[in-house]
Parts: C-alpha cells; structure tokens; sequence
C-alpha cells in the first residue's frame, strides 16, 4: 500500500469518525431538550379520608401541579388504597381511568386554585383485614408528555417517603389490568360486605 492509498483511508476514517460525532452530538442535543421540556405532574394530598356527606362513602381532597418545564396533556390523577386506583371523576358513569385535563402549563394546577374531591364508595374501601388503606395509600398522576409518551408519578402522603418518577409503556395493557384488579376487589368487597352484613342479621334475630 503506498502514501497516497494510506492517506485516502486516513481521510476516510477521519470523515467517519467526524460524522459519528456529530450524530452523537446531535442525539445528546436533542435528549437534552426532551428532559428540558419533560412535564413532570404531582398529585398532592390537601385532606385525608373522610366521609362524603350527603354524597355517601368516602373522599380525599387534592390537586394536581405541573412542576415541569413543558407541557403535560391527558392528564389522570387520583389517589390508590389497597393497590387499587382511584382517579378524579366527575360522574359515576365517567370511566375508571378517570377524567382527562386535555393540557396542564407549566405551573398550572388542576384546581386553578382549592382542592377537588375524590370520591370513593364504602363498597370499594371494603377489606378482609388487612390494615387500613392509609397503610398503603399513595397519590398518583399519569400524563403524556409532548412526544405523546406516557409517563406518571407516584407520591405517597407519608412525608418520610419518596416521590417516584417512571415511564408507562404499553399504556392501554397496563390499564386494562388496572380495571380488572378493581373489579376482583370489587367482586371480594361485594361478598364480604354480604357476609357481614348476614352476620349482623343473624345476630340480631338470636
């Protein structure tokens, strides 16, 4: 091989090289910008349980913030006992994933401003002993970012405790299994309701 050969692969190794840098330079660019851009919505606690009134069964007040940088869209949020999830709905016929806040600013809260009740039926509160469903509450939101990938955050009310940021794949699976845990609670709550329920009355009749 002589000069002139060694000097055209030189040439072309030092092209390659500057091409996979600038490639490089332009990924991290850009995965830069998303994680500028990247919404970041918190679900906060502004009351705990508490019976609903004159509406029956239980609530817990919050509001939702974006805390990031870019715009949050679709947004879901509620608060989960016993591992099951309870979004913000404002009808009983509303889905169980919840009521959608199309867009949330950057710093914007849902409420502008006060709390919004999550309302939670006795039924579904109902457990076979184990513990209460402080033990293992926590407040959830769950958005779309501007790439439409989805993401959700996860804030425990204990202020010991640490707020968890993760990606969602597989959206739609993952809330289809969500939908079928509540409804096997639901089923479980249903007939121990039923069975204490004809305790009671056997009780009273002896």
């Amino acid at each position: 091989m002589n000069i002139a050969e060694k000097a055209a692969i030189a040439v072309a190794a030092i092209a390659a090289i500057s091409l996979l840098v600038a490639i490089w330079h332009v990924l991290v660019t850009q995965a830069n910008e998303r994680r500028r851009t990247q919404p970041i919505v918190v679900t906060h606690e502004d009351g705990p349980r508490r019976f609903a009134g004159q509406a029956g069964g239980w609530k817990v007040l919050a509001h939702a913030t974006n805390e990031g940088e870019g715009a949050a869209f679709n947004v879901r949020w509620g608060v989960s006992f016993y591992g099951i999830r309870f979004a913000f709905r404002l009808d009983d016929a509303d889905p169980y994933s919840g009521n959608r806040q199309r867009v949330l600013h950057p710093r914007e809260s849902a409420p502008p401003e006060g709390s919004l009740p999550i309302l939670i039926s006795s039924t579904d509160i109902w457990t076979q002993g184990k513990g209460t469903p402080e033990d293992s509450a926590f407040y959830w939101a769950r958005y779309e970012n501007a790439q439409g990938r989805t993401w959700e955050t996860i804030n425990p009310p204990a202020r010991s405790e640490n707020l968890r940021i993760r990606r969602v794949r597989l959206r739609r699976w993952v809330e289809w299994r969500e939908v079928r845990r509540r409804k096997r609670f639901r089923e479980k709550a249903v007939e121990w309701e039923r069975k204490a329920l004809a305790e009671l009355r056997e009780a009273r009749d002896q």
